[in-house]
């Protein structure tokens, strides 16, 4: 499995809800816009028959600091036959982006996203196209480097040269 977004305890259950095994999952990555330019969470989940696309949104339940849970609510579904995707891209824009395949002869817009996921979703397209056209994914070691990632929050730096995360900087230091 191609783990591109660290996979939480959430996606279990929505898993569960949809039939699904986490030992199916082929590619697994997160996007955080839906199709009309909300803050949403994308879960984009390749497995060897179809890809789906679950729009949502996480909720904090619990009291700190020892019962907290993250729970997400689902608000939509959709599931895409790996057979009829062409090829993945991306097409982007001043301040965001848009995820795309070529679905039986169509464009067709899979999710939004803001830069910050930017950097996900190319190597989600990487090997999630490479699996569409060949079957296999060889994981290239380089892309999963532990410097490419924020060691308080687990997210992948927009920039790894930079190694700044934009969750967890001061904001306030910023002038």
């Amino acid at each position: 499995m191609v783990e591109i977004t660290k996979i939480k305890d959430d996606l279990k259950a929505v898993l569960s809800e949809h039939g699904l095994l986490l030992s199916d999952i082929i590619v697994y990555a997160e996007s955080d816009l839906n199709k009309n330019m909300c803050q949403a969470n994308i879960k984009l989940i390749l497995t060897e028959k179809t890809l789906c696309v679950i729009e949502g949104h996480i909720t904090v339940e619990g009291k700190p600091p020892k019962h907290v849970k993250r729970v997400f609510n689902e608000s939509d579904y959709k599931e895409y036959d790996t057979e009829k995707i062409k090829n993945f891209s991306i097409s982007e824009y001043i301040s965001s982006a848009s995820l795309l395949c070529e679905y039986d002869g169509k464009i067709t817009e899979l999710s939004m996203l803001t830069k910050t996921a930017l950097c996900d979703i190319r190597l989600f397209v990487k090997y999630a196209g490479k699996y569409v056209e060949k079957k296999d994914v060889e994981i290239d070691e380089e892309d999963f480097k532990n410097d490419c990632f924020c060691p308080k929050c687990g997210g992948r730096y927009p920039d790894p040269v930079r190694k700044i995360c934009p969750k967890c900087m001061e904001k306030t230091k910023i002038y």
